[in-house]
């Protein structure tokens, strides 16, 4: 949403320099797509799904977590996603007393620690069936993370 902020900024920037220079649209088109190909090379440079799951896990106490969401994301962010069982209880307990809509029981209805243990576990084998070429610096890494 910030970057959509900012790519907006930037348009209204440049179509107030074309009324005021009396510009052509060409620089108007020019300016916002360079803009726009810098905001996606910098949205690029970070690894949002490892970034989601340790600001959700790190703000259980006020922050309602997902669990169906927090297992759906990518491989890259599976060593960040594991959780023990008395770390399941204590975020249950939080989420109950903290958020209105919560339910006891949640954290079991999804069966969020066997799924994202049977990711692991065909993470494990798909990345060590990997030729080198087909590996990604973000997914080596987790993997490293994950035999440690």
């Amino acid at each position: 949403m910030v970057f959509f902020l900012l790519l907006c900024i930037v348009g209204l920037i440049s179509i107030v320099v074309k009324i005021k220079d009396k510009r052509t649209t060409y620089f108007i088109t020019r300016v916002n797509s360079l803009a726009a190909y810098v905001t996606l090379i910098c949205i690029c440079l970070f690894n949002w799904d490892v970034i989601i799951a340790k600001y959700n896990f790190k703000h259980y106490q006020t922050a309602f977590v997902h669990l169906p969401f927090m297992s759906n994301l990518s491989d890259k962010a599976l060593p960040y996603l594991l959780i023990t069982d008395d770390e399941v209880a204590e975020i249950e307990e939080k989420q109950l007393q903290h958020i209105p809509f919560a339910r006891k029981g949640y954290f079991k209805e999804v069966d969020y620690q066997n799924k994202i243990a049977l990711r692991v576990e065909n993470f494990k084998n798909n990345c060590s069936e990997r030729h080198w070429l087909e590996q990604v610096w973000a997914e080596k890494k987790a993997y490293k993370m994950l035999e440690d």
